[in-house]
């Protein structure tokens, strides 16, 4: 299982290098990613694709809750807790 730190840290690293709007904003790990119009819901669908294969984990259309995707925290958490039950991972679907 990956630290929830590190965690955070790949998905802060994809998001600012990703997506242009967050170079040079003062985005933390708490704001709303979508709110703070940092993603759009393209940027969304890139962002679970970089999780699912960073991560290797599947992330189903029931988990695709905007409190899951609200802030780089909230994902961090929910990326860990997932990546800690073991059960939805990609290998084997």
């Amino acid at each position: 299982m990956i630290p929830l730190e590190q965690t955070r840290e790949s998905i802060r690293n994809f998001i600012f290098q990703q997506f242009p709007g967050t170079r040079g904003s003062n985005l933390t790990d708490d704001d709303s990613l979508l709110t703070s119009g940092a993603i759009d819901s393209m940027g969304i669908l890139e962002l679970v694709t970089f999780i699912e294969s960073s991560f290797d984990v599947h992330i189903t259309d029931d988990e695709m809750l905007s409190n899951n995707f609200e802030s780089i925290t909230s994902l961090s958490t929910f990326v860990t807790m997932k990546n800690s039950s073991g059960i939805s991972t990609t290998s084997g679907e």
